[in-house]
């Protein structure tokens, strides 16, 4: 029995129990605002529930206090709709209007797959329910929110496409009940602020082809449920050739080298993979396998990966257990590897522990205590072969953002360091660098002695605005096909030798990449990105350019171009010059952008030793994988090339200067100019430059190889310098000057004319 009674304006509904589960209602006069009402206000429901059987669109309405909305169908909002009470849908939940969700609750409780979406920007909801076997999937490009209580029952699931983004409040609670579970698909958004921990199966597309990936898991899963066919494992317990050369490693920061380069591999496929720690996989993309010519590998690209396990919530800090362990020089070995480098000291691969994107630039969230700021993930599909780099400020990362399953490196400094991370660091964005390869650079730059024998120093300074962004020199090297970059950053804190926002220049995974790293002087490391002072240095200051490549282990040797680049803004009245020692020529880098030449990249670049985890000699060569596998982290300069008269490993130095006196080349050995006037009387000026400190000795000599005058005998810092020698006393004739810097020694003919 249905009752319709008109009073006071308002519509009231008596239903009888037994019609609710079969009701269909069309009221053509009927706003929704009078229909999605409460018990008290405007419906009247016996059942404690309104039932309806259709599609509702372009609504607005009310669910208050403990009404009960049923829809079998779908509901549009294109309006305004709000309430307290509960909405239960049996299809789609499009809001196209404003939902204001109260403490009231959504369920979605159909049989087939149900949609949640609509065009509006940003959608907050108290309470949802997900209890539908086939799933709801959330769709649109804006945010949805949950404050209170995401309840997902058992056999049921949330999926997470790419585009829109689900943010848990801190004060959410979130529960998975059985096989229930939030998928999450390669690219989406998804932050968690709550300490909850529910149960997700988090995806990324690996695509390319076979090389080496850098992986890291973002729930608590097993090594065989997430390197489960058809990806292939080998080398380990229950591992898909468990005989075969391991391609799944870790690195042990505290191994003083017994095992070669700190490489382990996990010891079976039960294994947790550790949250926090970075490991490197290596996909054979369906090649053959090594131990046979009749059967290829099935992981055949591309593919989806997975990680069903629990989330980590960082409601506490999460704690890298990062590393700092002192190694002993030489090369111990053991009967399971051999190593060939100890240098490794405060080097970790770690991994994003959670499903979101962390930032690694995110102030507060981070705790780093003796580590450097400087972020490395190396892309097998990009161009360069080469490791990307991100230091807070420059980079060719792009940004400090870190995808879900990307492992990266870090380095600690000092003893005793600290890497935690708690929500604070939660972003979106971001890409899995696995698949996708990254813009090429776009090159296109923006547009005199001093008679004293005392150096000259810079005095000019960046601009103390602290929301500017420190001037950067960024340099591109093309070659076959690929590129690479390095870069100079100056800024007030930067320094001549090591700091923490340098950025080493690591020897990739890969068997054919471009080198582009400078050295800031004798003993300091190769870095990619230079972290310099914007003040208080020599000048000029030099600093020598290593460029070159590698293909299949041997020197790259063509047609190479060097770009350059200045971002922000460089101070005026700097000068900054390439100077090319092959040719004797000097460019003006704020005035041109590019360079092609024809380079022989010298043996001494390229890392020595190829494979450098070699398996033990017992392992027969057919059980060895076709992999380059990972090589020594930090490339090894050929120091012997920094000394004075250096040797061909250098082609390049940079040359920077404040006083804006662009001078052409300045040579990578000391040089005596030729004196002037000449003839002189009585005066006459005598130039020189030292491309390093150096002492630095002139002389006058007579015919007869007697010394007539000492005119400098001091130490001097790299720059060109001018002194004067006044011949008193000194007879008309031909004098010699001579010139020692160092182990130079040179030599000028001189006229004195009275």
């Amino acid at each position: 029995m249905i009752q319709l009674i008109k009073a006071d304006g308002k519509f009231n509904f008596s239903i009888a129990p037994y019609l609710v589960g079969a009701l269909l209602i069309w009221l053509p006069n009927v706003s929704m605002g009078q229909v999605l009402s409460n018990n008290s206000a405007v419906v009247s429901l016996t059942s404690g529930a309104f039932v309806v059987s259709m599609d509702v669109g372009n609504a607005s309405g009310t669910i208050a206090n403990n009404g009960t909305i049923q829809l079998s169908g779908s509901y549009t909002n294109g309006g305004t709709t709000s309430g307290n009470g509960t909405f239960q849908l049996g299809g789609d939940w499009t809001n196209n209007g404003t939902f204001s969700a109260g403490s009231g609750t959504l369920t979605f409780n159909g049989t087939a797959l149900q949609h949640m979406g609509g065009s509006a920007s940003a959608q907050n909801f108290n309470n949802v329910i997900v209890s539908n076997s086939s799933g709801v999937v959330l769709g649109g490009s804006g945010s949805f929110t949950i404050n209170g209580s995401m309840t997902i029952s058992n056999g049921s699931s949330l999926d997470l496409p790419t585009g829109p983004v689900l943010t848990f409040g801190s004060g959410a609670s979130i529960t998975t009940t059985g096989t229930g579970k939030i998928i999450l698909q390669s690219g989406s958004n998804y932050v968690n602020l709550s300490s909850s921990a529910p149960t997700l199966q988090a995806q990324t597309n690996i695509a390319g082809s076979a090389g080496w990936r850098m992986l890291a898991s973002p729930d608590n899963v097993t090594v065989g449920s997430m390197f489960a066919a058809p990806f292939v494992t080998q080398g380990f317990t229950g591992s898909s050739y468990p005989s075969l050369q391991p391609n799944l490693l870790w690195w042990d920061e505290t191994s003083q080298g017994s095992s070669l380069q700190a490489w382990r591999d996990p010891s079976s496929t039960s294994d947790g993979v550790a949250l926090g720690r970075g490991y490197m996989f290596y996909v054979f993309d369906g090649a053959q396998r090594s131990d046979t010519a009749s059967i290829n590998y099935s992981d055949v690209l591309p593919l989806t990966m997975s990680a069903s396990g629990t989330e980590q919530p960082l409601t506490t800090a999460f704690d890298f257990g990062v590393t700092a362990t002192t190694r002993s020089a030489g090369g111990p070995s053991d009967t399971t590897y051999v190593d060939t480098n100890a240098v490794d000291y405060g080097w970790n691969l770690v991994g994003n522990p959670t499903p979101s994107t962390i930032d690694w630039d995110a102030s507060p969230g981070w705790t780093k205590a003796n580590m450097d700021g400087t972020i490395y993930i190396w892309d097998p599909a990009d161009t360069s072969g080469g490791y990307k780099t991100w230091n807070g400020t420059t980079g060719n990362l792009g940004s400090g953002l870190v995808a879900p399953f990307q492992a990266f490196w870090v380095k600690a400094n000092g003893a005793g360091p600290s890497l935690k991370c708690d929500n604070g660091v939660k972003s979106t964005g971001g890409s899995f660098l696995g698949k996708i390869a990254m813009d090429s650079a776009k090159g296109s730059p923006l547009k005199k002695l001093t008679k004293d024998s005392s150096p000259v120093h810079s005095l000019v300074k960046v601009a103390s605005d602290s929301t500017a962004r420190p001037p950067v020199l960024r340099l591109d090297l093309l070659s076959n096909g690929i590129q690479t970059q390095a870069y100079f950053m100056f800024r007030d804190a930067g320094k001549l030798t090591y700091d923490p926002y340098d950025a080493f220049s690591l020897v990739p995974p890969s068997d054919k990449y471009l080198i582009l790293y400078s050295v800031a002087g004798q003993g300091q490391p190769a870095m990619q990105i230079q972290d310099l002072p914007d003040t208080g240095f020599a000048d000029p200051f030099i600093l020598p350019l290593y460029v070159g490549g590698t293909k299949g282990g041997q020197p790259l040797d063509g047609s190479f171009t060097l770009r350059w680049t200045f971002e922000g803004q460089i101070p005026s009245g700097w000068s900054i010059a390439l100077m090319d020692d092959s040719t004797g020529k000097a460019y003006n880098m704020v005035q041109e952008g590019e360079l092609t030449f024809r380079y022989n990249t010298p043996p001494d670049l390229v890392p020595s030793g190829g494979n450098f985890l070699q398996k033990k000699s017992s392992l027969a060569s057919t059980q060895r994988s076709p992999a380059v596998l990972p090589r020594p982290v930090v490339h090894t300069v050929p120091v012997s090339k920094l000394s004075k008269g250096a040797g061909t490993s250098i082609r390049f130095r940079v040359a920077i200067s404040a006083r804006n006196d662009f001078a052409g080349y300045l040579p990578s050995t000391p040089d005596l100019a030729q004196n002037y006037p000449n003839p002189f009387n009585p005066s006459t000026n005598i130039s020189f430059w030292v491309p390093s400190p150096t002492r630095v000795t002139i002389q006058v000599f007579n015919v007869l190889g007697q010394r007539v005058a000492t005119v400098t005998d001091r130490e001097y810092p790299t720059g060109k310098y001018l002194v004067t020698w006044t011949a008193r006393g000194a007879a008309s004739g031909v004098y010699f000057c001579r010139m020692i810097a160092g182990t130079h020694v040179q030599t000028k003919k001189m006229v004195l004319v009275r």
